[in-house]
């Protein structure tokens, strides 16, 4: 009696009133400032709910029930509290954890891009410096040139085939 709440009514008899158990609760309440002040507001209350009128008591909230459950049982209310910031910390860090990762993965992705435009561009001035140098071979009349060339032109075919180094394999025969 001194140290838990008592029942409400309604668990104890089917089809209570909500605004009787809301009085009798009311009585029952453990802090005598939130009782009754007096035997006559007791009656009016009773009056006013035997009338259907509004009784001027309320019933206790869901904050005030939780509250009171924490000053009777401190150590599971902490144990609770200290499980929610438990989880939220664990859930947090997942969720930090997971940014990184994503910003990390984007940062390979997009590095592992710019090295592939990086080496397409390379493999093309590769090309373009052979088909140069086939003409450089070509116009500068030294003997043998024809076959340095045709060389060149073979090394530049073999990474992308086109009428150019055609037409150049043509001009140096």
């Amino acid at each position: 009696v001194v140290s838990d709440e008592p029942r409400p009514p309604h668990e104890l008899v089917r089809n209570v009133d909500k605004d009787l158990e809301t009085i009798a609760l009311k009585c029952l309440e453990k802090d005598p400032a939130r009782r009754y002040g007096s035997a006559e507001t007791l009656a009016a209350d009773l009056d006013h709910w035997l009338n259907d009128e509004p009784i001027t008591a309320r019933p206790v909230s869901t904050t005030e029930h939780v509250l009171k459950w924490t000053r009777r049982k401190p150590a599971i209310a902490a144990l609770i509290v200290v499980t929610f910031l438990a989880v939220c910390a664990y859930v947090g860090l997942a969720l930090f954890n997971k940014a990184r990762f994503l910003r990390e993965r984007d940062a390979a992705i997009e590095a592992r891009l710019r090295a592939e435009v990086a080496e397409k561009e390379t493999v093309k001035k590769l090309w373009q410096s052979y088909l140069d140098q086939a003409r450089a071979n070509r116009w500068s009349g030294r003997a043998g040139r024809r076959f340095e060339s045709l060389s060149v032109l073979g090394k530049a075919a073999e990474i992308r085939p086109s009428l150019e180094l055609r037409n150049e394999a043509i001009a140096c025969m």
